[in-house]
């Protein structure tokens, strides 16, 4: 997941590249971000073993680690300057070399020099983005790569200035679902307000749909983050809640229905299902379990008297 405050780009390298078919790059994976645009001419991407046609004003974005390689059919002819880069600039970013090798080939210290993945937990594989504009879009890939090969004494920063705008408009037309611009303390925060949510709305019919929607999260970023900070997932903590609410109010021998209802079942059925799949016993079998229970204890304390 993105969080943008995390954001300074590292423009490691730029090129303007022509290539004429047959080629073809073998079986690889890279240890940063790679952006590329087809200028002109078209080829064939298989990432992640699939196959992914590109033709004139495609962009991609091949991401660290992933397996890929490039084909150009025999005649064809492909125009296709790139950049690699990295989202956020470490200590290691400046010794990050441009691999040409397949991930079972790394070493373990290639291993650990894949950049991370911002976009990892997003349900976007695609490698083929989308813009609205892309005349807009040309302009600043080319401004960026234009200012990466002047070598000024300040082309760093105008490079690292030009190409954030450039990412600004990708995100904001590919990923901006997946954006958190959020510290960790404050998605516990906001984990905390959910759960907290949940306790107190566990008689109501919740979802994990109407919780991602109240809360503004994405309903698989939700699910995972709270089960990593609490060990449950949100749906499983809320009918944990509701199976207590619902024994103890059999316990003080509310009705059946009295109980269905109190916690919005859809019908009695339903409450039935669900109290025997958390319990293994039926709400009718359980009210019998407790009174049991209570008959025992009874006729305990009366032989006690005697």
């Amino acid at each position: 997941m993105l969080h943008l405050n995390q954001v300074s780009p590292f423009v490691r390298f730029c090129m303007y590249s022509k290539l004429k078919g047959p080629f073809c790059i073998q079986t690889r994976a890279i240890l940063d971000y790679e952006l590329l645009l087809v200028d002109d001419g078209e080829f064939t991407l298989v990432y992640d073993g699939i196959p992914y046609d590109f033709k004139k004003d495609d962009i991609v974005l091949i991401r660290p680690g992933h397996s890929h390689e490039f084909h150009v059919k025999d005649g064809a002819f492909l125009s296709q300057p790139h950049i690699h880069f990295d989202v956020c600039y470490d200590k290691q970013s400046e010794r990050i070399p441009i691999s040409f090798k397949d991930l079972s080939q790394f070493t373990e210290e290639e291993l650990g020099m894949i950049r991370p993945d911002f976009f990892e937990e997003c349900s976007f594989r695609s490698p083929k983005l989308r813009v609205s504009d892309c005349n807009y879009f040309r302009q600043m890939f080319f401004d960026v790569i234009n200012t990466y090969e002047s070598q000024t004494p300040l082309s760093i920063l105008e490079c690292k200035q030009k190409f954030l705008k450039l990412f600004i408009y990708l995100i904001d037309q590919n990923f901006s679902a997946y954006v958190q611009p959020i510290a960790a303390t404050k998605r516990n925060i906001d984990m905390q307000l959910i759960k907290d949510y949940i306790q107190n709305n566990a008689s109501r019919r919740l979802t994990l749909s109407s919780l991602a929607s109240f809360f503004h999260y994405n309903e698989c970023y939700l699910d995972r983050k709270y089960k990593k900070l609490y060990g449950i997932s949100p749906m499983q903590y809320y009918g944990f809640l509701r199976n207590e609410l619902a024994k103890n109010r059999l316990a003080q021998n509310v009705s059946i229905t009295n109980v269905s209802d109190s916690l919005s079942f859809l019908s009695i059925y339903d409450f039935s299902r669900f109290f025997k799949r958390h319990n293994g016993v039926s709400p009718s079998e359980y009210k019998k379990m407790l009174k049991a229970e209570g008959n025992e204890g009874s006729e305990g304390n009366t032989e006690k008297k005697q």
